[in-house]
């Protein structure tokens, strides 16, 4: 009977559809009951309604460093639905989930066996709902890893397949390569790790290699046009996308740390519970190293994959829950084969005694502690529907802040709304900031502050909105309401500023 019950879990718990359902179920209740919008969704979204509503294109209308991905789908769900949330959140879990599902074909594929795709795919599944990755919030990150792993499937795959599908294979590659890239620049690190792959595949032959790398770099460049030609149909230009998303990555304002306090914080940040699994799996790869040399053909690419994006997530210069995102999936993977290879050895050494451990009770028993690790000791998974059902509502300050903007002034009217969380606030307003530079971090770039200075005299807002006083607000700002605004009322903590009527 006991028998029965393990191979039936077994059963169960090697079909990627029993992980999806489970990993959608959570995705759904840690991001779509009540959960309110981050702020970078509400930057992009604000972009989003810009171009949407006014024909105001990123870069031109409103500056923000990411690459024209994300303020295409979040002016497509403001197109369709208007004011919403819930639509990009669908597409992250949508996005999350394939996601999964591609780690579990990647996992396979590198190792051969299909228990290590199962247990990479659960706990890449199971780290995505939690809180301290953002959860599934419609992120740049969420949408990048999936172009970024298809991108390494189709690698893999073009090699098993006779020589005329696999140079449209390895094109393939290369435009979802562009596509990663075009929700977030950092996906260019990418090209290290896909060059080894590649050089590997090959057997290590340079000259053969040529003719790949020709292939996969055309269909970069033809993905990258792709995702340029909404822009570019809407009035946009080529030079005001490098400026807007690649020129402003090396100015000031875009990037907050030193070298130094980037890799301190990635170890001030990495140690965390929910990482835990993440950690083990990579000291493991690195322990067994001479075995996952003789075990993995691709031994050393996976490494050189894990460790770029461990370098990436470093360069990223912020440390900020999603952005754990980054090395996610490498490392899934490499949990995966590890934990594999750990399971496997430990049945062969059992055949050696008089009580054998059978390779499905071993992975039932895994498996098991995975689910009972994450889910019902962690309250991320649970809290929003204890609160949904409850009647506690989630902080919304910035989005009803927002709304009572909208209240108080009329279409046609500028607000502007100072600080670093502002998103939120700026879409829900339905209103225009009087300068395409309306978001703080970004001032500090060159001309940056002088040309919201003189917006500011050219568009001059009907309500400025700026937080409490323990967060101290520039000279320049203060004196500028100092002399044309009066406190109107402090609501959601922060100081509404309204024009004064002299």
């Amino acid at each position: 009977m006991f028998t029965r019950r393990i191979e039936q879990l077994s059963y169960l718990f090697s079909k990627p559809l029993f992980w999806i359902v489970l990993a959608a179920v959570l995705l759904v209740v840690s991001s779509l009951l009540d959960v309110p919008m981050f702020n970078d969704e509400g930057v992009w979204a604000y972009i989003g309604r810009l171009w949407a509503d006014q024909g105001l294109l990123p870069y031109t209308g409103a500056i923000e460093n990411k690459a024209t991905g994300i303020y295409m789908l979040y002016a497509l769900s403001h197109k369709l639905f208007g004011f919403n949330i819930w639509f990009p959140r669908f597409a992250a879990i949508v996005a999350i989930l394939l996601t999964g599902e591609v780690i579990r074909r990647l996992a396979k594929k590198l190792s051969g066996a299909a228990r290590a795709g199962i247990i990479a795919m659960a706990i890449f599944l199971f780290t995505m709902p939690l809180g301290v990755v953002d959860g599934a919030s419609a992120e740049t990150e969420t949408f990048m890893n999936l172009w970024r792993v298809l991108t390494f499937l189709l690698i893999l795959s073009a090699f098993e397949r006779p020589s005329k599908e696999h140079q449209w294979r390895v094109l393939l590659a290369g435009v979802f390569f562009s596509w990663a890239i075009a929700f977030k620049q950092l996906a260019i690190t990418d090209g290290l790790p896909l060059l080894v792959f590649i050089y590997f595949l090959h057997e290590k032959k340079v000259r053969v290699m040529v003719s790949s790398l020709l292939t996969f770099v055309i269909g970069a460049v033809a993905g990258t046009i792709i995702s340029l030609i909404p822009s570019l149909i809407s009035g946009g230009t080529i030079p005001d996308y490098l400026d807007g998303a690649w020129i402003i990555l090396t100015q000031s304002g875009s990037s907050p740390h030193g070298l130094v306090a980037r890799v301190s914080g990635f170890f001030r940040h990495f140690f965390l519970e929910s990482m835990f699994l993440f950690t083990v799996g990579l000291l493991g790869y690195l322990a067994l190293w001479k075995r996952m040399k003789q075990y993995l053909p691709l031994a050393v690419p996976l490494l050189i994959w894990a460790l770029t994006d461990f370098a990436a997530y470093n360069a990223d210069g912020w440390y900020l829950g999603h952005h754990f995102k980054v090395f996610i999936p490498s490392w899934a993977i490499i949990f995966g084969i590890v934990a594999h290879y750990v399971l496997e050895n430990l049945h062969i050494r059992s055949e050696n005694t008089e009580q054998k451990i059978a390779p499905q009770s071993l992975f039932v028993v895994l498996m098991s502690i995975l689910i009972i690790f994450f889910i019902p000791f962690n309250r991320e998974y649970y809290q929003n529907v204890r609160k949904y059902i409850k009647g506690n509502v989630h902080d919304h300050r910035l989005r009803d802040l927002g709304l009572y903007a909208k209240q108080l002034t009329a279409p046609g009217d500028y607000i502007y709304v100072w600080g670093f969380h502002i998103g939120p606030t700026y879409y829900y307003s339905d209103r225009l900031a009087p300068s395409r530079y309306f978001s703080e971090p970004f001032l500090g770039r060159p001309g940056a502050l002088a040309e919201v200075q003189s917006d500011l005299g050219r568009n001059v807002p009907k309500l400025i909105i700026v937080p409490e006083e323990k967060f101290p607000l520039p000279e320049w700002l203060r004196s500028y309401i100092d002399d044309r605004y009066e406190l109107l009322e402090e609501r959601s903590g922060h100081s509404i500023f309204v024009k004064s009527k002299i």
